[in-house]
């Protein structure tokens, strides 16, 4: 009877240890899952000032020259943003005069001032004691580029105790630590405060190789000694990395010497008690345990996530044990799961509210303007103003869409299109009958990031059109809105107006240029390229560009 049990022990310690593995591979998992959660107040604030800083950096550039008013737009964005404690942007003679504060401040003679300017590139530093808010502070320096050149920085700090107040799941463990490191392993971030944060590191890797293990957990001393379990991942196209320092039973299955030599002595003690396990029955105290923990791994795998998943009847010490932690993995993986299904549903309900109430407000604005316009004198001021609240209609056009659109990711540019017609012609006043407008519009799905320029450009396009479109004498004045792809995926738009006895009435000479420099800017957003062709009785100004996938870092 021994030795019939003998390959049955072998049998039950491999199937022991491939369940101990896949369990230990799932905590690894939901070790690395608790890690990104524990810090997701940081990512996410992170996030939000590269996005801001980009957003600044737009809207400052043409305001290099005017500190004042340039200061004031930094101030504005300060009282609207209670989580930033100063921002500034940082030319390259590192002379700041374009504050939140309004006050000059020279940064040349800063270390690593000179190597932040020679990279070029998106950097975090970290301050405890700010040079101009006088805080303990993250700063993320964006980098700002005008007319296609590189210009310098927005620099924006982002108080701690902002960082520390956030919401975020705390750790399971009362030990465990979450740091932040920028691109120079230095920590800018750090639960529990920067004080004493690296006794939590890692001794002998380096940022580049803590970069190489994102994505994964391994184990390692700590300066003072510590064995701990290290979790790590990047953000911000690998400029930030996160390692969560936890304590080695953090991993729990499969950990510990007790754990393992038990799975070692498993076999043993089958073969020294094989008469008894004959008397009590092999069948009911191994085979019908390892069967059960084989149907309960399958039905976990495909996708069964019940409370008890395992239920063992009389089970021995040893499938007590694993009954226990295949159990305790079931139920932190099935409520992480299902906490991170909770996350998703509020996020797209906010996400929708977002668009709705952007929507609302462009529309108010633009009410507004509208309400504006009708009072003033000068023709002048109703061109601006209606132009002002083209612009503003076209954006509000994008977030109507948005939240009307099942999934909010992509938007239906033919439909936004035909919207664009309809508002632009509206605003200028051209009926179907004064103005014969034909459109060609293939339906498509583009990603907002391009959706928005896209809808930017057309508006512009438009606007141009109706304002030159003429005829000759006896015809029909006609515009031609054409919206395609071309056989190798390109997209193509294009708006043709006839010429001669123009349809709108404007001085021509009155323009300002800024609707051919936004276009310009438009078709350079969308990496496409521009062209005019021209006759004696026709104008076409036509854009191609190559749509893309979504970009999780375009901010």
């Amino acid at each position: 009877m021994t030795l019939a049990l003998f390959p049955l022990g072998m049998i039950s310690l491999y199937q022991t240890r491939s369940v101990v593995e896949r369990a230990d591979d799932l905590a690894r998992s939901a070790l690395i899952a608790e890690t990104e959660r524990a810090v997701d107040a940081e990512r996410r604030i992170l996030l939000q000032a590269v996005g801001a800083g980009a957003g600044l950096g737009a809207a400052i550039g043409p305001l290099s020259e005017d500190p004042a008013r340039c200061s004031e737009i930094l101030s504005d964005f300060i009282v609207q943003n209670p989580h930033v404690a100063f921002v500034g942007y940082l030319p390259l003679d590192g002379f700041m005069e374009c504050s939140s504060t309004g006050d000059p401040f020279d940064f040349s003679e800063f270390p690593g001032f000179a190597t932040a300017i020679s990279s070029q590139r998106l950097n975090f530093e970290v301050n405890e004691s700010g040079a101009v808010s006088g805080q303990s502070v993250m700063i993320a320096n964006v980098p700002v580029y005008w007319a296609g050149a590189f210009s310098g920085f927005i620099s924006m700090s982002i108080p701690h105790k902002i960082v520390d107040n956030e919401p975020s799941s705390a750790a399971s463990q009362e030990d465990a630590r979450t740091l932040v490191l920028n691109r120079d392993d230095e920590i800018i971030s750090a639960s529990g405060g920067l004080d004493g944060a690296e006794r939590y590191l890692p001794v002998g890797y380096s940022l580049t190789e803590l970069r190489s293990k994102a994505g994964t957990t391994f184990r390692a001393d700590t300066v003072e000694g510590d064995p701990r379990v290290f979790a790590t991942f990047t953000v911000l196209e690998d400029e930030v990395v996160v390692l969560g320092s936890w304590p080695e039973e953090a991993l729990g299955v499969g950990q510990g010497a007790n754990q393992g030599l038990l799975t070692i002595l498993f076999p043993i003690l089958m073969w020294c008690a094989g008469i008894v396990v004959a008397f009590f029955g092999l069948h009911r105290m191994v085979i019908r345990n390892i069967h059960a923990l084989r149907d309960a791994t399958r039905r976990f795998a495909l996708g069964e996530r019940g409370r008890n998943l395992l239920k063992m009847e009389n089970p021995s010490q040893e499938f007590e044990e694993v009954q226990r932690a295949f159990n305790r993995m079931t139920r932190i993986i099935g409520d992480a799961e299902a906490r991170r299904e909770q996350d998703l549903h509020d996020k797209e309900v906010l996400l929708r509210e977002v668009h709705h109430r952007v929507k609302n407000n462009l529309q108010l604005i633009a009410s507004m303007m509208n309400m504006q316009t009708r009072t003033v004198k000068t023709a002048e001021a109703k061109r601006v103003l209606q132009g002002l609240q083209r612009r503003v209609q076209g954006l509000a056009a994008i977030h109507r869409t948005l939240y009307t659109t099942p999934d909010m990711t992509t938007v239906d540019v033919a439909s936004l299109a035909e919207e664009m017609v309809t508002e632009v012609t509206g605003l200028a006043g051209a009926s179907n009958e004064r103005l014969k407008i034909t459109r060609n519009l293939e339906p498509m799905q583009l990603y907002p990031d391009q959706a928005v320029p896209l809808s930017m450009v057309l508006s512009e396009m438009l606007t141009n059109a109706v304002k030159y479109t003429g005829s000759k004498e006896g015809q029909h004045p006609e515009i031609e809105i054409g919206l395609a792809r071309d056989p190798v995926g390109d997209v193509i738009l294009s708006v043709e107006n006839t010429k001669g006895d123009r349809f709108d009435a404007e001085d021509p000479s009155e323009n300002t240029g800024i609707g051919s420099r936004l276009m310009r800017a438009f078709v350079t957003q969308l990496e496409g390229k521009q062209d005019v062709t021209e006759d004696d009785t026709r104008y076409c100004m036509t854009v191609r560009f190559h749509p893309t996938g979504f970009a999780q870092d375009a901010a």
